[in-house]
């Protein structure tokens, strides 16, 4: 996640390694059940300053230290057709984070917080014939240590300093963020309230984050996403607009896992604006609009031969009355070659109020991915995949989510693919699925 300094100031930027281990399911429940200790069950529901009703999950705090935890469980399957071994497939997974947030110290007036996040998990899900979204389940946690192991590694961990900027009121409205270690760019950067969260939203990659970052690999993290990082903010406000500026410098190819030395690293500059609401009925951010630009010295072509990838996209949320809450994305690179270089995904989420169910919702997504010009030429022959790519691989996907109580939600969810990897003589593709969500 976070920050990126050119202060005068010294930071020790953390290099934690991957912290990888076979556990017994015993062990597994161990480190899920830390998360739940003194969790005080509190019934009803909160509804977020970004307008998504969501039913209010409380983190244990102890002595200043804050414990957080969600456990996500997919089961999906697929037909022969969309397979990439011609057979039929049922897949199921699970993948559980703890998050462990502490008061970390100041200097000056500025306050510290230190940030761990470690992922458990096995199961990396369905695999599909080729197509440009990277995968129909994003909770997939992929494993070295074979099928009847379970992984941990450490996803994050990071140091932040918080400077406030004047005195009083202002001070609490502007600030200065510096956070420097291992970080999920997502968090920072092409956020989104609607479709950002393939634990309670749209599983399919291609809507969990901009496509061209991350089904299109322009981020170069490692292969869980995660890689050593900094970042400066600028956030304010001004009447009634929050407004933020970010640059993050993070570790691509190689270095993301620390086997190499960060050079020519992903930069990524963003601009955000968050009109908020008036009244304290509704009070809070009623959108979210996010612009930003990229560059990576250490992505690769689609023919694997390295190339700068360059882009820029843009990431947009609206709430609209009470119930409706929209979302788009669109992304375009701008130098170097994929298998798509453009993006553009338009997603909807209805709350079930009508319907006596307010805390349940109602998901729809749809995306085009459009094969990139040199793919196109390069793959008429049909020797790199053994089609000819062209136009748009089209993407759909509607899920429900049904809030059980107030930790548990269940979500059934459907998906289709169109002209998958641009090959418009290719069957659809229909992904079938249910999930579960359990968050403290």
């Amino acid at each position: 996640m976070h920050n990126m300094n050119k202060n005068t100031l010294a930071f020790t930027f953390l290099n934690p390694q991957r912290a990888s281990i076979g556990l017994r399911p015993t062990i597994l429940a161990m480190l899920l059940s830390l998360a739940s200790l003194s969790v005080a069950a509190q019934a009803g529901n909160a509804q977020t300053a970004d307008g998504v009703q969501t039913p209010e999950k409380p983190a244990v705090e102890t002595g200043g230290l804050k414990i957080e935890a969600n456990l996500n469980a997919v089961y999906q399957g697929i037909n022969g057709t969309a397979s990439s071994d011609a057979q039929a497939q049922r897949r199921l997974n699970y993948r559980g984070d703890v998050f462990l947030t502490l008061p970390a110290g100041e200097f000056g007036s500025a306050s510290g917080t230190a940030l761990a996040q470690f992922r458990v998990g096995v199961g990396s899900g369905v695999t599909l014939r080729p197509t440009y979204s990277a995968t129909p389940n994003s909770t997939g946690f992929t494993q070295d240590t074979g099928a009847n192991s379970y992984y941990a590694t450490l996803a994050q961990a990071y140091y932040q300093l918080v400077f406030p900027l004047g005195a009083g009121d202002k001070a609490a409205q502007s600030r200065l963020e510096v956070t420097a270690g291992k970080l999920d760019l997502f968090a920072f950067f092409d956020q989104n309230a609607v479709s950002g969260d393939e634990g309670r939203a749209f599983l399919n990659n291609a809507f969990v984050h901009n496509p061209l970052l991350d089904s299109g690999a322009d981020i170069g993290a490692d292969k869980y996403g995660f890689a050593p990082a900094a970042r400066l903010a600028l956030l304010g406000q001004a009447g009634r607009f929050d407004y933020g500026f970010s640059l993050g410098v993070f570790a691509s190819g190689p270095a993301a896992d620390f086997s190499a030395s960060p050079s020519q690293p992903l930069v990524i500059g963003q601009f955000e604006l968050s009109p908020q609401a008036e009244g304290a009925a509704d009070a809070g951010a009623r959108a979210h609009y996010r612009v930003y630009a990229w560059t990576n010295g250490q992505t690769r072509d689609f023919d694997q031969t390295r190339a700068r990838h360059s882009g820029w996209g843009v990431s947009l949320d609206q709430k609209v009355g009470q119930d409706w809450n929209l979302s788009s994305r669109y992304g375009q690179r701008t130098s170097g070659s994929g298998r798509f270089d453009k993006a553009l995904t338009l997603a909807v989420e209805y709350a079930g109020s009508n319907w006596g169910r307010s805390t349940d919702a109602l998901g729809l997504a749809a995306g085009l991915l459009k094969t990139g010009s040199r793919y196109q030429v390069a793959s008429q022959d049909g020797s790199l995949q053994g089609y000819a790519s062209g136009g748009n691989e089209r993407l759909m996907e509607i899920y429900y989510r049904y809030q059980v109580n107030e930790k548990l939600s269940l979500s059934p969810d459907f998906q289709l693919i169109s002209r998958p990897g641009g090959d418009g003589n290719a069957s659809r593709v229909r992904v079938a699925g249910l999930r579960a969500n359990l968050g403290f």
